[in-house]
């Protein structure tokens, strides 16, 4: 099978013996006749090569130890000293984590039920001004960050797609309101640091009580994108006046404008922010010009 595509080429060189799981995805489309669906594929494939997640005893322990953390209800966490006990716990963990790269581990069945998923959305009002490139960046990606692959579409689409069923919603950002004002429902506290450098499963975040402001920004966005609504990630690395930096959450309306999510410390809502492309022509710039910001 001759590919044309140098970044498709690029991720089925990396693929190793999961080339075969790669190539049955790009045969299911090919036999089925969707174009749109193949385009979709390719897509995925050709954005793979770089992405990845680790495994290993101290991930695992760290799961085991989040997952029974987040059961426990409280008005408030000591953060720094729940997380103080897993460094302390891990410090005696000396396997490092094994690098998994997506290209030679996921399975076809995988990304086929992904990119069906996703398709099962799309022309909603929310997202019926998404062209085929736009929904390939903002609603197709079947990962957020670095967490390990797990079905999550369904998942997040039968908890939230209920409360999209009114026909006056009719835009993104109206969509994105009625999230918002769910997701708000859940606890939200924010830490100053994290304890691993890896993404939460899916399924963890929904019973999340606490995390630093980008596992609050990768919720919304499971959240989001499981019915169709285009939100991305965006970051400031580093405030011009502090220390420290933020992540947050851009939806894509219907007008082209774009709204900015912010979490804030210890304060229960999520405030939006929506600017005209023309008076933030810069920062709508970098938006769409790093198609990586779809993906983290």
């Amino acid at each position: 099978m001759q590919m044309a595509n140098m970044g498709v080429e690029e991720a089925l060189s990396k693929a190793g013996g999961n080339r075969k799981e790669l190539f049955q995805v790009i045969r299911h489309y090919q036999d089925s006749g969707d174009s749109l669906k193949l385009k979709a594929a390719l897509f995925l494939i050709e954005n793979m090569a770089d992405k990845y997640y680790l495994t290993g005893n101290v991930i695992d322990e760290y799961y085991t130890f989040i997952d029974s953390v987040y059961q426990i209800k409280q008005p408030e966490y000591d953060i720094p000293t729940i997380y103080g006990a897993f460094r302390s716990k891990a410090k005696y963990l000396k396997e490092k984590p094994q690098v998994n790269l997506d290209v030679q581990t996921l399975s076809a069945d995988y990304l086929i039920q992904n990119i069906e998923e996703a398709f099962a959305v799309w022309g909603r009002p929310w997202n019926k001004h998404l062209t085929f490139d736009e929904f390939c960046e903002w609603v197709l990606p079947y990962r957020v960050g670095t967490e390990i692959p797990e079905s999550w579409r369904k998942l997040y689409r039968e908890r939230f797609e209920p409360l999209l069923q009114s026909d006056t919603i009719q835009t993104a950002r109206q969509a994105c309101e009625i999230i918002n004002n769910e997701l708000i429902k859940l606890p939200i506290h924010i830490a100053l640091d994290g304890v691993l450098p890896i993404s939460l499963r899916p399924k963890t975040l929904l019973n999340m009580k606490f995390g630093v402001c980008g596992d609050y920004a990768e919720l919304a966005l499971y959240a989001m994108r499981a019915v169709g609504i285009p939100v991305a990630i965006e970051s400031v690395s580093h405030w011009g006046r502090g220390n420290g930096g933020h992540v947050f959450n851009v939806v894509c309306d219907n007008d082209r404008t774009y709204g900015m999510i912010f979490r804030e410390q210890n304060k229960i809502r999520m405030s939006i922010w929506y600017v005209s492309a023309m008076k933030c022509q810069k920062c709508i710039e970098r938006l769409l010009a790093n198609k990586k910001v779809r993906w983290l």
